[in-house]
């Protein structure tokens, strides 16, 4: 799998009960329960290059250097001044798992990909994969994250796609996050926006590329009623609140989920 490598925080502060400690990490199974199997343990967080396990604490009770793992794991201590022990789980987090499968032990945050390539799904809580990927969702294990995107069409969005040359007004739709106007032919442009809440929090952010708006005014619409800082359409133009207006300027508006936006 693609791994998020966290480090360990739990042994990075002295700590004086653990002077000398040595301390065993192994992997866990979906109940949090040690398998009993050695966790790799890692230098930094890129690379092949792995450290020993156990670790040895310094004398201040604490790791000499940071130590990452890149899969949750609990650890056993056992020290001169303590009675041996096993921590709670250690996690990382964000953890992308690549395509669903069944059977497969998830811990929570970690990310899967449904069969399609396009549905993005965020694990809850650490279980063991059903039958199908529809069951895990039924149960509450996984939720939505993200839907209907191209690992392309992701990265388009993520960029902001193309600058727009072509002469017209800019329709906003309810995921791309920038447009970057460099009209071929200047000329004001209205940026015509989508219900607030369509946008499901996800602000828009327009940049005037070509470098004109002073002459050539960048206006935001909002959809029929709704407003931008509170103001209406036409007192948002008034105030400038909807407008780029400035060369080479650019403005990011915020949608509320109870309708408007918000500079």
């Amino acid at each position: 799998m693609t791994s998020f490598r966290g480090s360990i925080p739990d042994f990075q502060l002295a700590n004086p009960l653990y002077p000398g400690a040595l301390v065993t990490f192994f992997t866990v199974d979906q109940d949090g329960h040690s398998t009993g199997v050695l966790a790799s343990l890692y230098d930094d967080t890129i690379g092949v290059e792995t450290v020993n396990n156990p670790q040895t604490l310094d004398g201040e009770g604490k790791f000499y250097r940071p130590v990452y793992i890149d899969a949750p794991c609990v650890a056993s201590v056992t020290g001169l001044n303590v009675p041996s022990h096993t921590t709670g789980v250690i996690n990382t987090r964000g953890v992308w798992r690549g395509e669903w499968t069944t059977a497969t032990v998830y811990f929570s945050t970690d990310f899967v990909l449904d069969a399609g390539g396009t549905i993005v799904y965020a694990a809850v809580d650490d279980y063991l994969s059903g039958a199908t990927l529809a069951d895990d969702v039924a149960a509450g294990h996984l939720v939505l994250v993200l839907t209907a995107l191209t690992a392309t069409a992701a990265a388009l969005f993520a960029y902001g796609g193309a600058p727009i040359t072509a002469a017209g007004n800019v329709t906003v739709n309810t995921i791309q996050p920038v447009y970057i106007l460099n009209k071929t032919v200047g000329a004001p442009t209205s940026i015509l926006l989508p219900t607030a809440a369509s946008r499901n929090l996800i602000p828009v952010t327009v940049k005037d590329y070509k470098g004109d708006a002073n002459t050539n005014n960048i206006t935001f619409v909002p959809n029929g009623t709704e407003t931008i800082d509170g103001f209406s359409p036409a007192a948002a133009i008034t105030n400038g609140s909807a407008l780029i207006d400035i060369n080479y300027g650019k403005k990011t508006l915020f949608p509320l989920l109870s309708g408007g936006w918000y500079l």
